[in-house]
């Protein structure tokens, strides 16, 4: 790790939450300031009515570890 800037971050993104998990521990156990984001979206999809639904795609996880300063 002393190759990370004091305050320095890393960023992963993953789309397995069994992934999600191991990721995170190594963060912690780097010594860095970890958090887990899951970020969902939708897409719209137009209806034969003309209607717009919104159609659900699968979230994806992002863990993160800061260097502390």
């Amino acid at each position: 790790m002393s190759r990370l800037n004091l305050g320095g971050a890393i960023v992963v993104n993953l789309a397995i939450l069994e992934h999600t998990q191991e990721a995170y521990r190594l963060l912690k156990s780097l010594g860095l300031a970890t958090e887990l984001t899951q970020v969902a979206s939708a897409r719209g999809k137009e209806m034969p009515d003309g209607a717009v639904r919104l159609e659900s795609l699968n979230p994806v996880f992002i863990v993160s570890g800061r260097r502390g300063n």
